[in-house]
């Protein structure tokens, strides 16, 4: 990989620079020692990559993973007590038989390392998409030219995603990656990248609806494919009726899961914060889908670049989340970033907010132990998204009040003299 390019802004200096590459380079080994190496980590615990290496191994033995006891069968008695069922859709198969080829233990490492390199693909995606691409948008100039990308990969919620080996950091980067390409006319590359992250439809199903909204047929077309093509292996051992009849039967007692339910100190979003109030909200998906057509029907008030960040924004507060998924935020912060440059005391509270975000449950609750202070993620992630709501309408606003710029007085040879 190249370095990625830097705008300088009038506050850079050397010493800025040498000091936001220092912390850079020691978020990746904090990554990578905490996150891969395990480094002063349990290396007993029930992690997500047990889960996928269980459904690849009844895969492969053509067996139902979405039978409760089979799935448990394959299992070798990890999660008996943790996990019922397994709820990932039909097109998740190539990766769960990847690792379910492998022995346990080399297909955890295995995951880790995935997850690493996809985790150091971020930054990149974050500073290719720090670029304004229209006039609305503000240009970023950060004088910490490296804090960003050195933020994103020492967030303790990447590390802690990366050690339990969920597919977070997978879907971010797609999304992230199929964003950038729909906006610079590669569809054909970008629907795979969609189609890719649709094995967690909760985090994608924002984004796959903007598609449609956008009529980006191609995109859809290519997604839809990349799914197909992912999903033919169960489809032809089990067929339609088991493969995707077993998963949507498996969803619909997703929330059923201990570990999916209201009021699991680990579940992010709107409905659980407000359950830890004593009030049960009604379903929200259909509701982040009206918002989601809403905000298209609206786009022009918003700055087109940010529009990736709210709907990330969106997914994790109102659809089904955990605080590993947290990791889906990044667009968001670049988003924040990109306004808040040239605004020091506004990029000092999102600073601080964004850091008390990262802070790791246990080292709070070892001084504070409430429950609420795991609250504290979904609320400070409805700040931030309502701030950026704000903060791109404004932008907006502002352009689209100035008046057009006068063209220029032609020259006597233009005009005929």
């Amino acid at each position: 990989m190249t370095t990625p390019a830097v705008v300088r802004a009038p506050g850079y200096s050397v010493w800025k620079n040498r000091i936001s590459f220092t912390l850079l380079v020691l978020a990746v080994v904090e990554l990578f020692l905490f996150g891969v190496i395990g480094f002063l980590r349990r290396k007993d615990s029930f992690s997500d990559w047990t889960y996928y290496h269980a459904a690849g191994r009844a895969l492969l033995a053509r067996e139902n993973p979405y039978d409760p006891p089979t799935f448990k069968k394959y299992g070798e008695g990890r999660f008996d007590i943790q996990v019922g069922r397994y709820y990932y859709p039909p097109q998740a198969a190539p990766l769960m038989m990847l690792f379910g080829v492998l022995p346990y233990k080399s297909a955890c490492v295995l995951m880790r390392v995935v997850n690493f390199l996809a985790s150091l693909v971020m930054p990149f995606l974050a500073v290719a998409a720090l670029r304004p691409r229209t006039a609305v948008a503000p240009a970023a100039g950060p004088a910490v030219p490296w804090l960003l990308p050195a933020m994103i990969l020492g967030d303790p919620w990447l590390v802690s995603s990366v050690w339990n080996g969920t597919v977070a950091p997978l879907i971010t980067i797609a999304l992230m990656g199929g964003w950038l390409l729909v906006e610079r006319g590669r569809p054909a590359l970008a629907g795979i990248l969609f189609g890719l992250a649709t094995i967690k439809p909760q985090l994608a199903v924002l984004v796959m609806i903007w598609m449609v909204c956008e009529r980006r047929w191609k995109v859809l077309a290519v997604s839809s494919l990349t799914v197909l093509v992912c999903m033919a292996y169960p489809l032809a051992v089990y067929g339609p009726k088991v493969a995707i009849g077993g998963w949507l039967a498996n969803a619909r007692l997703y929330q059923d899961e201990w570990c999916n339910s209201l009021g699991w100190i680990h579940l992010m979003g709107l409905p659980n914060l407000v359950f830890a109030l004593g009030i049960t909200l009604p379903d929200l998906k259909l509701a982040a889908v009206i918002l989601t057509i809403a905000l298209w029907f609206g786009r022009r008030r918003f700055c087109p670049e940010d529009i990736l960040g709210i709907l990330t924004g969106m997914s994790v507060t109102l659809l089904l989340a955990h605080d590993y998924d947290l990791v889906l935020l990044v667009p968001l912060l670049v988003s924040m970033w990109r306004h808040l440059s040239g605004r020091p005391r506004q990029a000092a509270v999102a600073l601080v907010l964004v850091l008390i975000l990262m802070i790791p449950d246990r080292w709070i609750l070892h001084y504070h132990p409430h429950e609420w202070i795991y609250q504290r993620c979904t609320v400070i992630t409805i700040v931030l998204l309502l701030w950026l709501i704000g903060l791109s309408v404004r932008r907006a606003a502002e352009l689209n009040a100035s008046p057009p710029p006068l063209a220029p007085a032609p020259t006597p040879a233009a005009a005929g003299g």
